[in-house]
């Protein structure tokens, strides 16, 4: 049997590509910083570390099935119950379509 994943609306932050020097940031880190996320940035939902192999930031965030780790173009996705989780770009663009203002 198939299933139809039901349109359910998200909201969701592309990470951007700001270099992280440990401490700071030269830009900024995300597309646009929304209260959800910088809740979950004040709470320790989200937590910040220093990429293994880049100048750029790791993103671990607490999920319902542990912790994730996410980088530069990955989106962090609220989902319909305020769970947190994240997602690569190009599963993100199979998946979800950008709404219009005032949908």
């Amino acid at each position: 049997m198939q299933y139809c994943k039901k349109p359910v609306i998200v909201d969701a932050v592309r990470i951007t590509a700001a270099d992280y020097n440990g401490h700071s940031f030269d830009g900024s880190p995300f597309s646009e910083m929304p209260d959800w996320l910088e809740k979950a940035l004040q709470n320790g939902t989200i937590k910040i570390s220093n990429a293994r192999c880049t100048d750029y930031a790791e993103w671990a965030i607490d999920t319902l099935e542990g912790t994730m780790i996410a980088g530069p173009d990955d989106y962090i996705i609220q989902g319909v119950k305020g769970e947190l989780y994240f997602c690569k770009p190009d599963i993100f663009a199979m998946t979800y379509t950008p709404l219009e203002f005032g949908e």
